[in-house]
């Protein structure tokens, strides 16, 4: 719709209101905010134009897109449907030309691409202007209805729409300028509080109007104050005092660095200032500074303070803390260096008083009375050091004291000693630092200030430091001293010395030595000084810790035997003595025990000797244990030589098993003769010794016994040998040769002693080992002639008893001839008892009797015996008692154990009185053990010789009539009782009391069955005895024997005649002997088995000896059984 001229704003009122718009302007670069500003943009044009509506629409700067920010009078909701694009519909049109539009008809105009809407709402007419400054769009401005003419707007309207249009853009981009500005520096603001370090903005072209926009928090921590935006800079120079590093004088207002980046427009890097703030606290930093520009002008400065006031305080410990080091060292090398006490008390307070920052100190010592004496000062009168000399705050046998420090003597405790001494000084604090070694005070040092002064932790710790390095030295001077003294006093006694002393370092190497060390070694002191001493040790001796420092570092005194070499290759045998010195040294002495440690090791060599050749009786041991003794102990190699017609025989020993093939090789030739050795030597076969220091050639070719025996003997390398002689009873039985190869020792006299005591001792063994041997022989010939006479005393006797038993089945009624032939029985059964016993005592004697061990019983046992003992004890007229348990059993042979029994009884009637009474019990003496007990009331034992009762051939006293037999019996007893494990004792309480003998034997647990026992019954009819026996008169009484009870007997004399009657006629029973002429029984026996139709022809042994068959031999030849 078309608005009447009459709506029309006068011209002068439009001026007004184009006022009110620039004033709006100015407004808005100062508080107004964008939608404030388009507001009454809005009001005032719809206003100017006296329009229906105004719209303001305005250019997002994220988007591009305008937006409609305000609206004044109607169409609220068609203005705020969407954003346009700048290109979009009438929107773009007016921007592009850049000048108002006017539309009478929005509904008809199709680029209107809001139309429907704007319709709707009434407005039909629009008025448009861009908003542009600086060739920039800003907006659209829209002015709906406005009271124009019909024909449109004028150039008028249009110039005042155009001029209000960029009066309202300045506005606009003002405001968003300044929002713009404020959104950076909110946005600059987060970021600098978030940087740990202190920064700040400063905003302005020059320093007259500068001012400080921008404080992060680590700035206002920093300061300790918060300064508010717009804060002139020239304000800094009356809040802080700012000092470039060396803090001579603060710096002028354009001289601090962030100003100087504002005003030069330079770059500051990292540029140190001291910042003194209020209350006189110290900010210590590095200042950077970059200048901010716009349009290539300064506008500002960024300012970053990084606070290094930490650092810095750190960095001057540091540095203060390396000053005083400097110090100690510097002093701890002067007093070390110093050649005197009195520049060692000089150095001391140079270092002391440069450490603590005074002029005034003193250094004081302990004399001997334990008095504090001044030996050094500085800055003290002598009225002073009067007064206060031999004070000291600490007993003298104080262990490890600690400093004393008064910061001021006006407020000390009033037990502070002379402080009006003190006060008259001068001295307002005061410090006893005490000097002490070894946890020993030895003195102090002292530290005076003019003024009162606390000392800190680190003042006491330089001061302590100080007075460790200065009691070290003056200890160590006087030490020194004191060791200068001492080291002229033992040189002395060194010299004097009559054993090798040597002075050493820890390595080992010789630093000095004394002239009997050069003496005894060797070498001279020149090649001794420098030398290691492991160099003097026999290598083999060398251990991992040849000096034994670890036994020396822990203060011991550490004793060895080594074996030294001196320079000519000799060796020497010493006690070494070493022991640390205060130095660190190491003082050696030593002991040339050589001759006594030979001695000794000669001792011991020979009674070892004597021990292994003592050790056996065997001729062929005694003479290997004599090569072997020598060697390595006195030799490398050791040659035993036997003399007789030749030398006889050759042993040899070598102490390294490699030379055990040259060995052999040497055994294998033939030993020289006789006579060549006596040639060689004629001292040696006379009983004399030969000790040859270097073995000459000519003596080997003298008893090499061939070329080859001569190479192989060279090949033995001989450095030195000894040869001595075995001699003994004045007869030469051969020689001993001890020889040096490998390990060249070079013998003595002293060695050829040794090895002669050696060899007399070993003829000895040789000699008895040879007489033993001799005697062995001349016992197995007595052991031989026992068996053949006693054999021989046997033969006799069986046919006389034969006889005997023979005659007693023929004589029945003639009581005399049977008193005569009970006489006769019974003496040859003890003489064949005697011949037995004499036999079993010689086996004895030799180890070789045998037990046929079985289960028996006991009772069973004493029983057999004592009826084989009845006659004797009747003829005796003497009363047995027996008390027998039954069911005790023992593993033993029968025949032994009852021949134990039958000698005790034997031996109680010999010595029984007529009249008498005998004993024997057979009982369980516990569960493991059986107690045979005989015991008789006859003459009794005597009680010093119950000790020899067992002993070979002793007798007893007794009645001449009964006969004192061979003293064999009870010495049999004791030897079968012990071979069966068990043990035989006598008691008697002396003679006339009767004696006692217990046999205590093992039990074992009884059999399941006992054996019967078989026995030959009454002779088969018509049975044929073949009976081989070579002596004549036993052949002929057994032959008349088994002839009564009914035997048909063939006898022959010896194995090869019984072997024809055997061929002639096949007999049912074989009886041999098992000693015939020529054949013995067992070869007899195998014959006679191979003849046709005799292999299963039973067969008996014969023997006078049952105790020596051989059963096992009996058995395989075919005899099931003997009998004797």
């Amino acid at each position: 719709m078309r608005i009447s001229e009459d709506r029309r704003i006068p011209t002068e009122h439009r001026h007004k209101l184009l006022e009110t718009l620039l004033l709006l302007v100015q407004q808005c670069a100062v508080s107004k905010s964008l939608a404030e500003v388009a507001e009454e943009t809005a009001d005032l044009l719809r206003s100017l134009f006296s329009a229906s509506a105004a719209h303001v629409m305005i250019r997002r700067e994220e988007s591009g897109e305008l937006e409609t920010f305000a609206y004044s009078g109607v169409g609220r909701d068609a203005a705020s449907r969407r954003n346009l694009a700048l290109d979009e519909g009438i929107v773009g049109v007016v921007l592009g030309q850049a000048r108002p539009l006017y539309i009478a008809d929005i509904g008809a105009d199709s680029r209107w691409v809001r139309r429907e809407e704007m319709r709707a709402a009434g407005l039909q007419s629009v008025f448009l202007a861009p908003l542009i400054l600086d060739a920039e769009p800003v907006g659209i401005l829209e002015v709906y209805n406005p009271a124009m003419p019909p024909q449109g707007p004028s150039p008028e309207d249009e110039s005042v729409l155009m001029a209000f249009a960029a009066h309202a853009a300045g506005a606009i981009r003002t405001v968003q300028t300044r929002q713009r500005a404020q959104e950076e520096s909110d946005r600059l603001r987060v970021v600098l509080d978030s940087i740990p370090l202190p920064a700040l903005v400063i905003q302005g072209p020059d320093l007259a109007h500068a001012t400080i926009e921008l404080q992060n928090r680590a700035s206002r921590e920093a300061a300790g104050m918060a300064l508010a935006p717009g804060t002139p800079v020239q304000e800094l120079s009356t809040l802080y005092a700012i000092y470039p590093a060396d803090c001579t004088r603060p710096y002028a207002l354009e001289e601090i660095p962030a100003l100087r980046a504002l005003q030069r427009g330079e770059v500051i890097y990292q540029e140190e200032v001291h910042i003194r703030l209020p209350g006189d606290r110290w900010l210590v930093g590095l200042a950077s500074a970059a200048p901010m520009r716009r349009g290539g002008k300064v506008t500002g400065a960024v300012v970053v303070f990084e606070d290094i006031t930490h650092r810095v305080r750190e960095e001057e410990k540091v540095r203060r803390r390396y000053d005083q080091l400097r110090v100690i060292y510097d002093t701890a090398t002067a007093v070390s260096e110093a050649e005197d006490l009195a520049q060692i008390y000089e150095k001391a307070l140079d270092g002391l008083t440069r450490a603590l920052g005074t002029d005034r100190a003193s250094l004081l010592l302990l004399d001997a009375d334990q008095v504090m004496r001044f030996k050094a000062w500085r800055g003290l009168s002598e009225e002073y050091r009067k007064a206060v000399e031999g004070h000291t705050p600490w007993p003298p046998d104080v262990q490890d004291p600690r400093p004393v420090l008064i910061a001021d003597v006006a407020r000390a405790p009033e037990s502070t000693p002379l402080p009006e001494v003190l006060q008259t000084e001068g001295i307002r604090a005061i410090a006893f630092i005490p000097l002490v070694h070894h946890h020993r005070l030895v003195g102090k040092l002292m530290v005076y200030y003019g003024e009162p002064h606390v000392f800190t932790d680190e003042e006491v710790q330089v001061a302590q430091t100080i007075a460790y390095h200065i009691a070290y030295a003056i200890e160590r001077h006087r030490t020194t001293e004191s060791l200068r003294l001492s080291e002229s006093r033992y040189r002395m006694l060194m010299e004097q010395a009559s054993d090798p002393i040597a002075v050493l370092d820890a390595e080992g190497q010789i630093l000095a030595a004394n002239a009997r060390t050069a003496e005894t070694t060797g070498y001279t002191r020149e090649e001794l000084v420098g030398m290691n001493v492991t160099h003097l040790f026999v290598p083999s001796e060398l251990s991992e810790h040849p000096l034994h420092l670890p036994e020396l570092r822990a203060g011991k005194t550490v004793v060895t035997e080594r074996q030294v070499r001196t320079k000519d290759g000799s060796i020497r045998i010493a006690e070494v003595s070493a022991r640390l010195l205060p130095d660190g040294r190491i003082q050696a002495i030593a002991r040339d025990i050589t001759e006594r440690k030979r001695d000794a090791i000669a001792q011991r060599f020979l009674a070892e000797a004597s021990r292994l050749l003592a050790s056996s009786l065997d001729y062929e041991t005694t003479l290997s244990q004599v090569a072997r003794l020598a060697v390595p102990g006195l030799g490398d190699w050791c040659f035993v030589y036997i003399f007789d017609s030749g030398l006889e025989r050759t042993e040899v020993a070598t102490a390294d098993p490699a030379d055990e093939a040259l060995a052999k090789k040497l055994v294998g030739f033939p030993p020289p003769t006789l006579k060549a050795v006596c040639e060689a030597l004629p001292d040696l076969c006379a009983g004399e010794a030969h000790l040859f220091e270097s073995v000459h050639p000519d003596v080997l070719a003298a008893i090499a016994r061939s070329p080859e025996h001569l190479e192989q003997m060279r090949a033995l390398g001989a450095h030195s040998a000894m040869l001595v002689p075995m001699e003994v009873r004045g007869r030469v039985l051969g020689a001993i040769n001890i020889v040096s190869t490998r390990s060249a020792r070079r013998y003595t006299h002293r060695d050829l002693t040794q090895a002669m005591e050696l060899g007399r001792r070993a003829a000895l063994a040789i000699e008895n080992a040879r007489l033993y041997r001799e005697a062995q022989d001349a016992n197995r010939a007595k052991d031989h002639f026992i068996t053949v006479i006693s054999h021989e005393l046997r033969n006799p006797l069986a046919p006389i008893l034969a006889g005997v038993d023979m005659l007693r089945h023929l004589v029945t009624e003639d009581g005399r001839l049977r008193r005569t032939l009970e006489i006769i029985d019974r003496n040859a059964r003890l003489q064949a008892r005697l011949v037995n016993d004499l036999l079993d005592l010689s086996r004895v004697a030799r180890g070789k009797i045998e037990l046929r061990c079985v289960p028996v019983a006991l009772d069973t046992i004493v029983r057999s015996a004592i009826q084989g003992q009845q006659s004797d004890l009747a003829d005796a007229r003497l009363s047995l008692h027996v008390d027998l348990q039954s069911g005790l059993w023992v593993n033993g042979d029968a025949d032994r154990l009852q021949q134990v029994v039958m000698n005790l009884l034997s031996n109680a009637i010999k010595f029984t009185p007529a009249g008498g009474e005998i004993r024997v019990s057979c009982r369980a003496q516990d569960p493991g053990h059986a107690r045979i007990v005989v015991e008789d009331t006859g003459i009794g034992i005597a009680p010093e010789q119950l000790p020899r009762l067992f002993r070979m051939f002793e007798q007893g006293k007794m009645d001449k009539h009964k006969g004192a037999g061979m003293g064999i019996g009870l010495a049999l007893v004791k030897a079968l009782v012990e071979r069966h494990g068990g043990s035989v004792t006598a008691e008697s309480e002396g003679p006339g009391k009767g004696s006692r003998f217990t046999v205590e034997l093992p039990l074992i647990p009884a059999p399941e069955t006992a054996s019967a026992d078989n026995r030959l019954q009454q002779a088969p009819d018509h049975l044929r005895v073949l009976l081989v026996e070579g002596d004549p008169d036993t052949r002929e009484i057994l032959v008349t024997a088994l002839g009564i009870v009914g035997y048909s007997v063939t006898s022959a004399p010896s194995g090869e005649e019984a072997l024809e009657r055997a061929r002639e006629e096949r007999p049912g029973l074989i009886l041999a002997d098992v000693d015939l002429p020529g054949m013995d029984g067992y070869e007899f026996l195998k014959r006679a088995r191979a003849l046709p139709g005799m292999q299963s022809v039973p067969a008996l042994m014969l023997t006078g000896d049952q105790k020596a068959i051989d059963v096992q031999r009996t058995r395989e030849a075919g005899f099931p059984a003997h009998l004797t």
